[in-house]
């Protein structure tokens, strides 16, 4: 559930032009990792009766003016796009000392999210994937473009378009496409992929969709 989260809110960023890696709990990355911000996304234990979500940042950090503004912004899009209360009664210490949090680079402004209680929270988290989703985009990019208009740092953005299409000639002149994921501009990657393979006459395609996640539905179609 966290991981199909995690994937459809980078989606979201890419769409705007904000490069982001999605990386497992455990990433030999993460010591050391620099970003212009860094959120660890969870789920809360199942027990029946409790509601809500939470987000907190490194209790140690030396400068956490960053991360209170990254804590701030999820918290406030999250709520709205999500519609559930923020739990700062349930916040944890194993929240506020999070590994991930105590290896990455110092300069980076970092945060977890506890996204909603699988007890009470089910069908939110399960079923209801693109709002949690949306929050969790819709807070980072309210963070990034607070920072990018010069409120705190005076810094700016050049927007970055991720190549998500793989291709290449295989042996017996068979053509390779692999597509990471259907989002806005995979149609017109592919068929730029298609455009330049097919200058070498392939007698036949391999589309690998391994390890995809999805995305538009119409994309999708489109490709097909």
């Amino acid at each position: 559930m966290n991981l199909a989260v995690a994937r459809r809110a980078a989606q979201l960023l890419r769409e705007q032009g904000i490069l982001v890696e999605v990386l497992p709990e455990y990433a030999a990355a993460l010591d050391g990792y620099r970003a212009d911000a860094f959120l660890a996304i969870h789920a809360d234990s199942c027990l029946e009766g409790y509601s809500g979500f939470k987000v907190a940042r490194l209790a140690s950090k030396v400068d956490g003016a960053a991360s209170d503004r990254l804590v701030g912004s999820v918290e406030e899009a999250y709520a709205t796009a999500t519609g559930l209360a923020l739990s700062v009664d349930t916040i944890t210490d194993d929240m506020r000392e999070y590994h991930a949090l105590r290896q990455i680079a110092p300069e980076t402004p970092g945060a977890i999210i506890e996204c909603g209680f699988m007890g009470g929270d089910r069908a939110l988290l399960t079923q209801g994937q693109d709002r949690v989703a949306a929050g969790i985009a819709q807070g980072l990019i309210a963070f990034l473009r607070e920072r990018d208009a010069g409120e705190w740092a005076g810094l700016t953005r050049d927007e970055i378009e991720v190549a998500i299409v793989e291709s290449r000639m295989l042996d017996e002149g068979i053509a390779y496409v692999a597509l990471a994921e259907f989002n806005a501009v995979a149609l017109e990657q592919v068929q730029q992929a298609l455009r330049e393979l097919d200058r070498e006459d392939p007698v036949g395609l391999i589309l690998d969709l391994r390890n995809n996640p999805g995305g538009y539905l119409n994309m999708a179609i489109e490709i097909a």
